[in-house]
């Protein structure tokens, strides 16, 4: 379906009118799309790094938040920006604990690739405190033994 539809002159970056996200946010974020699909869609020729309009979110920061090791390690594989960080302060990784069931194989290798782990938002939430907020044990008592983190 996907395909056919590219192939009758839908643009692979259209945008979501109500967020601004594209296909590839939309897989990113998706439950029932795999990597697969992410896979399909860089394929022919989506923005990796495109940013969404309403919270400045990207694909990688979508594939963090969901929890998907998978997704997340392709993108990163892709070169995307893991310190990407919006104008309210939200980073990749304040995103991917940010939920009652983060993937602790997710933060550990967001901040191998270099996501910052001290990063603060605007409203002074940052990923330690989060972790803790939502009862996060796994992330507060067993922190990842990544050399990123000082």
């Amino acid at each position: 379906m996907v395909s056919r539809l590219l192939d009758r002159g839908i643009p692979i970056d259209l945008r979501d009118p109500r967020g601004g996200y594209t296909p590839l946010m939309a897989a990113a974020a998706s439950k029932r799309s795999g990597v697969d699909m992410l896979q399909f869609l860089v394929s022919r020729g989506a923005d990796v790094n495109a940013v969404s309009g309403d919270v400045e979110t990207t694909p990688l920061s979508l594939a963090a938040k969901s929890g998907d090791v998978a997704k997340t390690q392709y993108l990163l594989d892709l070169g995307t920006n893991a310190r990407h960080r919006t104008a309210g302060g939200y980073t990749c990784l304040i995103n991917a604990v940010h939920t009652f069931t983060p993937s602790m194989e997710v933060v550990k290798i967001l901040i191998d690739a270099g996501a910052k782990i001290n990063a603060v938002t605007r409203w002074g939430e940052f990923a330690l405190g989060i972790a803790v907020y939502f009862a996060n044990y796994e992330l507060v008592v067993h922190p990842t033994s990544s050399s990123n983190i000082r």
